[in-house]
């Protein structure tokens, strides 16, 4: 559709505006937000003029249409006098009237709706007639050659085949829409949780670093789930456990002097700095997760279930792509203990060829594994 519209309207600039938190359906029913926007992101990144804008996904708010319509407008700086389109598909003609002040809306934006195949374009057109009577709205309707396929369809079939390239790759590489995708197992309280600590990190981390995080929180889950562990907690801990990697290297070091006494590597002290970031601005209290984040590169004697899953959904979310992975993440299908065992002597062998030592809290995790595990 986008494509479609750039070249019928001859519009100087699109924004594509990711749903953040949608009005008239739950919010687990979407993919969540970062994937969706890096996915857009990806698939537009070479068409010129378009821009994927994050302001839904910042905010803390539900997605009205005209609170975005506004922070568009003051955020890109869109001149009073600007000739502004809402473009979207026609479902959007039968629930209109039902969004927060239609009126001020009207009187905005024009409506440029894309009649979806299907659907019934004498229906269609009726609908947009009332509209522009009863709000004095500009609204037109355009006929596009779209595929006939809802969002919903690809995902329950996990029949990929008619997205975009860039988005296909992003979804294998991620291992989106799995068969054992957990976030239905989670609380609402807890996906709620999730969410607003996920706004906050969405600022916090780069790209690479947050899709990383999503990866090890929905990777921690499974395993949490599979081994009868809390999935709300090692959802959180999973997408927290690297909250504090990115900040200044000063501000980390005072943040783990808080929680260590002893020297650790300096690429190790996000680890105790992130209990330290999680605790004050992300507000977790929870001690299962603190630990998890804390130990999440070293692991220790007597790891709980949630620092086990944490530990290993870091080194085996699929974005890894080292060849000893594999053997790996087959044991933990069924065993999680030796699968431990045998991730920690990766962890050391790796090391070695580096000419490094494991962290000596590995080394007695690892025993302490071995010693239980025979």
């Amino acid at each position: 559709m986008i494509k479609g519209v750039m070249v019928s309207c001859r519009l100087d600039r699109l924004y594509v505006v990711p749903t953040g938190q949608p009005i008239f359906k739950s919010e687990r029913d979407l993919t969540p937000s970062v994937y969706r926007f890096y996915m857009l992101r990806s698939a537009l990144h070479d068409m010129p003029n378009i821009e994927v804008s994050d302001i839904e996904i910042r905010s803390e708010s539900k997605s009205y249409a005209l609170d975005t319509i506004n922070c568009l407008i003051e955020r890109y700086n869109i001149h009073k006098d600007s000739k502004i389109f809402w473009i979207c598909g026609a479902d959007i003609l039968y629930e209109f009237e039902r969004w927060y002040k239609p009126e001020e809306i009207a009187r905005k934006v024009s409506l440029l709706v894309s009649a979806r195949p299907g659907t019934s374009v004498d229906a269609d057109s009726k609908k947009a007639q009332e509209i522009r009577n009863r709000y004095a709205m500009d609204v037109q309707i355009l006929t596009l050659n779209t595929p006939d396929v809802s969002s919903t369809f690809i995902r329950k079939t996990r029949d990929f085949s008619m997205v975009p390239n860039a988005v296909r790759r992003f979804i294998s590489i991620n291992d989106l829409y799995s068969e054992d995708w957990p976030i239905h197992a989670i609380t609402d309280e807890a996906y709620s949780e999730f969410m607003s600590a996920l706004r906050l990190l969405f600022v916090d981390l780069s790209e690479k670093r947050l899709i990383h995080s999503m990866n090890t929180a929905i990777l921690s889950a499974k395993y949490a789930l599979r081994f009868g562990y809390s999935p709300e907690k090692a959802l959180i801990a999973g997408l927290l456990h690297d909250c504090a990697k990115e900040i200044p290297l000063k501000q980390m070091t005072r943040m783990a002097s808080d929680i260590i006494d002893d020297i650790w590597p300096t690429e190790m002290l996000h680890g105790p700095a992130g209990v330290v970031y999680a605790r004050d601005r992300y507000e977790i209290e929870d001690s299962d997760i603190l630990d998890a984040i804390c130990y999440h590169t070293t692991g220790r004697p007597n790891m709980s279930g949630i620092e086990k899953v944490v530990y290993l959904a870091d080194k085996l979310e699929p974005a890894r792509q080292y060849d000893d992975l594999e053997p790996i993440r087959e044991m933990v299908k069924t065993d999680l203990e030796r699968a431990l065992v045998v991730c920690f002597h990766a962890v050391k062998e790796s090391l070695a060829r580096k000419g490094r030592e494991m962290h000596p809290l590995s080394i007695e995790a690892l025993c302490e594994l071995e010693q239980y595990s025979v």
